[in-house]
């Protein structure tokens, strides 16, 4: 089967015009040959071709890759255990890419005595110099950079908001981070930029992170792993994404995490638990991780009173595990610069300041006035849609999109009143 795959990739790239073919397609192509499911299709292309990305995120197929005689000899023996299938498909549906087993088991950097507190990088030799030995260095250790692809790789500049006093959200976030007695929660409205920062984080400290979203239809075999039937007939472990993270010293980020189940929540105690008693409970397997040093549980959820689907109050129990730190909408100044800078030459910087104008005016109608929250995300794609239309016909197309029924008067009339007719 696996050199039937490899004939098949070889064909593809023949008969193709460009001399590429999406990542997708050929997946979906060997998973059609093979008769296989697309998680060991995917495998089959990571051992046979080279891919690569485009600036857009796209993957493609751009060449094979070159056998020695010592691979093809043990391929018949490899291949079906390369290509096992793990808890990892069944979640596919709740993470916003997708994850391979090979990006799963990539090397992971050591640390490096380089230390990130939100603002600088302190080296340990000087930190000790100047404080001494039993002064704790503030801030996350920088991993070594091995090119690890779940590392997140931001195509544009985080813009920092003050959070409190003179500190930003960066350097509260990263010393809640840094302190192992306690996990991070986010708290804010949707699209304020929550899991962004986390990837920000994640970028500047060299740190995998596995983000997932939590919602009723997640349970907790499905994170963790669970017994499953194995190619020779039998059964085998398939460890998830959370078991992963734990062993590997990944970030695990839990995205509205007050949507999940209950079960969930509760099972997640013993992985949010003070750094001596912290564990994670392979149930079904009867075994307990103890997490690796570097392992981070983050968590975001949208505020329980705003009426969000799903969301709901964390009980108190699990709730005090966490630094719960409250994320607001950036400045209006910083808005107009991120929106600018996503949406390029689509929307002028007046345009842009009028946008983020009327986007304040909503969000102080929100949720006594009107029940749609208006995010960074929506602007952005309003300026994006900008290249078509016009400013208002964008607004009101975006806006009317995602506005409840009950607000599209209301949210009208703001567009006329802050916006104009056209």
């Amino acid at each position: 089967m696996s050199k039937q795959a490899q004939t098949k990739l070889q064909q593809l790239l023949s008969e193709s015009d460009v001399g590429q073919i999406p990542f997708r397609e050929a997946v979906e192509s060997l998973a059609d040959e093979c008769g296989v499911q697309n998680q060991t299709a995917k495998q089959y292309v990571y051992k046979y071709a080279n891919t690569e990305e485009n600036v857009f995120g796209d993957k493609f197929v751009k060449t094979m890759k070159q056998e020695t005689e010592s691979d093809t000899a043990t391929q018949n023996t490899t291949t079906e255990n390369a290509t096992k299938q793990t808890a990892t498909e069944e979640v596919a549906g709740h993470i916003e890419d997708d994850i391979s087993r090979q990006e799963l088991e990539a090397e992971v950097g050591g640390g490096t005595g380089v230390y990130y507190d939100g603002k600088n990088f302190i080296k340990e030799e000087e930190w000790v110099e100047e404080h001494g030995p039993d002064e704790p260095i503030p801030g996350l250790e920088v991993l070594e950079d091995v090119g690890h692809p779940l590392v997140p790789d931001l195509d544009y500049q985080y813009l920092k908001r003050r959070l409190v006093g003179n500190y930003t959200d960066v350097e509260i976030t990263v010393d809640a981070m840094a302190d192992e007695d306690f996990s991070v929660l986010l708290e804010g409205e949707t699209g304020v930029g929550k899991g962004v920062l986390i990837k920000f984080i994640c970028m500047q400290t060299n740190r995998p992170l596995i983000p997932v979203n939590f919602d009723e239809g997640i349970t907790f075999d499905q994170l963790v792993g669970h017994y499953g039937p194995a190619e020779d007939g039998g059964f085998e472990w398939k460890p998830g994404f959370l078991q992963y993270a734990t062993e590997r010293g990944y970030t695990f980020l839990a995205d509205e995490l007050n949507a999940a189940p209950g079960e969930i929540t509760m099972a997640l105690h013993g992985l949010t638990e003070d750094r001596s008693n912290r564990r994670l409970d392979l149930r079904e397997k009867g075994e307990i991780i103890k997490p690796h040093e570097q392992f981070r549980f983050v968590g975001t959820m949208n505020p329980a009173h705003a009426g969000y689907d799903g969301a709901k109050n964390l009980n108190d129990a699990f709730q005090t595990r966490f630094y719960t730190i409250e994320i607001d909408y950036m400045d209006a100044k910083a808005e107009v610069q991120h929106i600018l800078e996503k949406a390029g030459n689509h929307i002028t910087e007046r345009e842009a300041r009028r946008l983020v104008d009327l986007a304040g005016n909503l969000r102080a109608m929100y949720p006594k006035e009107i029940n749609t929250p208006i995010s960074t995300r929506e602007l952005i794609k309003v300026a994006k849609m900008k290249r078509r239309l016009s400013l208002v016909d964008s607004t009101k197309l975006i806006f009317g999109g995602i506005a409840e029924p009950t607000d599209k008067d209301a949210i009208n009339k703001a567009i006329k009143t802050t916006l104009g007719k056209n």
